[in-house]
């Protein structure tokens, strides 16, 4: 979806009336999906014909859709405004910068197509893993290590692929910069390069001692104090690089930092170039 949306016009993708509409219930659906109802609603009521008009339609929704962001909840039904605002201005910086060089986006958005397709479904990954495993009448101890695993997959499948997506729209605006042959980065390094960047919102939510205790298996819960023991280790100096006990609200809110970045870049990049469904293609 996301990328049938902001290709559609730059790619030549034109689209019938039909096509639209299932576009936009698919989109709206998304957008529900996302814990942002009004952004959906409002997505839920244009019609083809409203989408290629001259009205200023798409100010409003993407006014709404800030609005939304700005106070919806995570997992633990807690407001985090910091930090969505920080994505959404990442996001502005680095699709106003992009869009600036117009046949270079349209390039990157087409190699990158198979990569958010991919992020896409490791992130669908992780919330059938919620709905199979974090049920109704599970245990603490249940929910906590299920969603150790579900961090896993995000770590791997999601902010691996996403971080370099947002490295490459930066690489974009700034040809010259340092991020040559970024698809070979570390999940660290990736990190530590967003952070440089002042990209460092974009992952917030990723700790490479934590994932490498999950990944590793060194993850002890304690029901005695609803907390989970995380360590990691250098096999090469044989020691403990890393102990330290994590309470499952404070878990939480690192992993919803990382579910946060999927949400807020997905709905945003379909949301900005939703105009494009109801514009022309391009011929050849």
């Amino acid at each position: 979806m996301v990328c049938r949306v902001i290709t559609g016009q730059k790619l030549g993708l034109e689209m019938d009336d039909d096509g639209i509409r299932r576009e936009i219930a698919s989109l709206s659906s998304f957008l529900s999906f996302a814990y942002l109802p009004r952004t959906a609603a409002f997505v839920s009521s244009l019609t083809p014909v409203r989408l290629r008009s001259a009205e200023l339609w798409h100010e409003d929704l993407m006014r709404i859709y800030r609005e939304e962001t700005l106070s919806s909840l995570n997992l633990l039904g807690e407001p985090d405004p910091e930090h969505h605002r920080a994505l959404l201005d990442g996001m502005d910086q680095l699709v106003q910068g992009a869009s600036a060089r117009p046949d270079t986006f349209a390039g990157f958005l087409q190699r990158t197509h198979p990569v958010l397709v991919a992020v896409g479904e490791s992130h669908g990954n992780t919330r059938e893993l919620y709905h199979s495993f974090v049920a109704p009448g599970s245990s603490t101890k249940h929910v906590y290590l299920n969603l150790c695993l579900m961090y896993l997959v995000l770590c791997e499948g999601v902010f691996r692929n996403l971080g370099l997506f947002v490295l490459g729209l930066h690489d974009i605006i700034y040809p010259a910069g340092p991020n040559a042959d970024g698809h070979n980065l570390s999940l660290e390094t990736l990190a530590d390069r967003l952070r440089q960047l002042r990209l460092g919102a974009f992952a917030a939510g990723y700790d490479r001692h934590v994932r490498n205790a999950i990944a590793h298996g060194h993850f002890v819960y304690s029901a005695a104090s609803n907390t989970m023991r995380f360590r990691d280790y250098d096999y090469r100096r044989g020691r403990v690089t890393f102990e330290e006990v994590w309470p499952f609200e404070r878990f939480v809110r690192q992993y919803a930092k990382l579910d946060d970045v999927y949400l807020i870049v997905a709905c945003y990049l379909q949301l900005s170039f939703l105009p494009t469904l109801g514009a022309p293609g391009r011929d050849g």
